[in-house]
């Protein structure tokens, strides 16, 4: 399955903001201050009637239907909101989601949340690459390629690999399934000629040709590449979802006190263990420090 990215996302909504400088709400937007996002929220907050945007709204500020939201946002701190008006002046691009969701919500961005827009632009996807695959020209040549297409050779090995899998399992081979680790499946793509690879750089990972840099790469993934951020922990508002503490934003890794925060359930890209679900009591005692 492909996802479209929240970088796309982000995109849209500022040419959106380009555009129309906040719509109805541009007497607050036009000179997007926090104070003016915050006032702004209030605005929505009185007058949204769809429950889509009213989960966007209660997400972010984090209350839920049976709270005062209208106090909430009051009482609000302006300076939670500096990386949407950041985000709106184009000072920085914020990779949160919920952040995102508001700004879609403030500038009337559509199709929104970033959950429908990954949907919508996912069937535009689908409909362009059945175009592009009609519009891929026959060859008897053998040494023209077509991306995703397998060479014989390729293909019998791919065969033999996986028949080889299934037979370990049907075994109940439980060590020699350890043997065949992460770096083997990687050596193996490799081997057969997919030489998209991937490999963690700054705080995400980026597409590389396998073996053409000195970093640790690893097998592509369009999805991480796409979607997997570190997030700066100074500027996330909202940790959990609308389902509260069993609904968790970001993932976190700990070490000598220190705690990162990503964006996906995923392994850490550089420790090579698996992130933990965020806490309360990660939350207040590592990123808030009460």
């Amino acid at each position: 399955m492909s996802y479209k990215r929240i970088d796309d996302y982000s995109e849209q909504i500022l040419v959106t903001y380009r555009d129309n400088k906040g719509g109805k709400l541009s007497g607050y937007l036009s000179n997007p201050t926090p104070s003016q996002i915050r006032d702004a929220c209030l605005q929505l907050f009185k007058e949204t009637e769809k429950k889509s945007d009213q989960e966007i709204i209660r997400i972010f500020f984090g209350f839920n239907e049976n709270e005062n939201g209208y106090k909430k946002i009051e009482n609000f701190k302006p300076g939670k909101l500096k990386a949407i008006s950041d985000f709106l002046k184009e000072k920085s691009i914020p990779s949160h989601t919920p952040r995102l969701n508001l700004s879609a919500l403030l500038v009337d961005f559509q199709p929104r949340p970033f959950a429908r827009f990954q949907k919508t632009e996912l069937e535009i996807s689908s409909v362009e690459k059945v175009e592009e695959i009609k519009d891929v020209p026959p060859t008897n040549n053998p040494d023209v390629i077509i991306e995703g297409e397998d060479t014989k050779k390729g293909e019998k090995k791919r065969k033999r690999f996986y028949i080889k899998l299934a037979f370990y399992i049907s075994l109940g081979a439980m060590p020699i399934i350890a043997v065949l680790n992460y770096n083997n499946i990687y050596n193996y793509f490799k081997s057969v000629g997919n030489v998209n690879c991937m490999t963690w750089s700054g705080d995400r990972y980026q597409k590389t040709t396998c073996g053409e840099t000195d970093k640790s790469d690893i097998v592509y993934d369009k999805e991480i590449v796409e979607n997997f951020r570190k997030a700066k922990n100074d500027t996330i508002d909202a940790f959990f979802g609308i389902g509260g503490k069993e609904d968790p934003l970001y993932w976190y890794y700990k070490k000598n006190n220190t705690v990162e925060l990503f964006t996906a359930d995923r392994m850490h890209p550089t420790e090579n263990v698996p992130l933990k679900p965020i806490t309360e009591h990660i939350v207040r005692t590592y990123i808030l420090k009460e």
